[in-house]
């Protein structure tokens, strides 16, 4: 349930898997509503609206299903729902809170193996400035599809 889009249905993933550890990472809303705002709104945003890429599709579906294509008036509500459904599919279960900052060792107790060397660094993947390179890429294969289609 670590990202879009798996993380839309985790009650139907903690049903299907009922041995499955849970692990809520979890962050500020305000950080967790700017980087949403940064990353997937904004390419939601950005896309042409006749994009019929699957990825385009299903990030469509996603933003309707999720806050109704309205991220401002109910992004955060949809964030608070969220974590408070997690925590009660913990319930009874083999469940961590975990935030990045807390580091390794936690994460690595919770799962039952050695935790990396002392100063490993902890893996760092959640960067807008990367994601909306990817997006612009993406953007750009799909003009240049478009284009050599009508050429």
């Amino acid at each position: 349930m670590a990202d879009y889009p798996a993380a839309i249905f985790p009650a139907e993933l903690a049903a299907a898997y009922p041995e499955a550890l849970i692990i809520l990472s979890v962050r500020s809303e305000d950080k967790w509503y700017d980087s949403m705002e940064s990353t997937l709104v904004h390419l939601q945003k950005t896309r042409a609206s006749d994009d019929s890429s699957p990825m385009s599709v299903l990030s469509r579906k996603y933003h309707q299903h999720c806050w109704g294509t309205d991220f401002a008036a109910t992004g955060r509500a949809f964030f608070e729902k969220h974590n408070k459904l997690v925590r009660e599919l913990g319930k009874g279960r083999k469940f961590l809170e975990w935030q990045p900052q807390d580091g390794w060792a936690p994460l690595c107790s919770f799962l039952g193996v050695d935790a990396p060397p002392k100063g490993t660094p902890f893996p760092r993947s959640d960067d807008w400035v990367e994601y909306k390179k990817m997006a612009e890429q993406e953007k750009l294969r799909l003009v240049t599809t478009a284009a050599a289609g009508t050429a």
